[in-house]
């Protein structure tokens, strides 16, 4: 099933998932699209950028099987509308990752636009600029190194797991700040 897919979260809630997680990159139009790298390479049979390619063309990029490059799916790149419309079906909270630094305040409007009135969303980033631009949304900083100083009207921190102390839990959690890590 491959990832960042509808297929993938109907897949993750049949397993018992409540939260799912996906990332956002930005058509040429400033569509937001649900896609993991800044290329289709590796998902699709296409190549190029996905910020060179209009939102109906990435829509219509059939996804490759994660195992198999050779096999199609039929499932596309998907929409951030469309993901967050089938997460609302589910009944799913969602943590959507902003992939690149400094988006454009056409590119927030755009995804807020998307995101429309679904309340169970959180907003993650490696990017402090890029959660500035989204203040309407609990939103946790993603940081492989250790932080010093976190940006005003952050609710989290998701540390790379290996980084993850006792001490550093409790710091956060003393600031009144949530913790968080992930593993790959």
């Amino acid at each position: 099933i491959p990832d960042n897919s509808i297929a993938a979260l109907n897949n993750a809630v049949a397993h018992g998932a409540r939260i799912v997680e996906f990332d956002v990159r930005w058509s040429r139009n400033n569509v937001p699209i649900v896609i993991h790298n800044s290329t289709v390479n590796a998902t699709t049979r296409r190549r190029g950028l996905v910020a060179h390619y209009k939102a109906s063309t990435l829509e219509r990029m059939h996804l490759v099987s994660p195992q198999n490059i050779d096999h199609v799916t039929a499932g596309t790149i998907p929409s951030m509308a469309k993901m967050i419309h089938a997460a609302r079906l589910k009944k799913v909270r969602v943590v959507i990752e902003i992939k690149v630094a400094g988006i454009t305040a056409a590119q927030a409007s755009s995804l807020v636009n998307a995101i429309g009135s679904y309340s169970a969303v959180s907003i993650h980033s490696f990017f402090p600029s890029s959660l500035d631009t989204l203040p309407e949304y609990r939103r946790s900083l993603l940081t492989e190194t250790p932080v010093t100083t976190i940006p005003a009207g952050i609710a989290g921190v998701d540390m790379r797991g290996s980084i993850v102390t006792p001490a550093r839990v409790a710091a956060l959690h003393s600031s009144g700040l949530l913790a968080g890590a992930f593993t790959t």
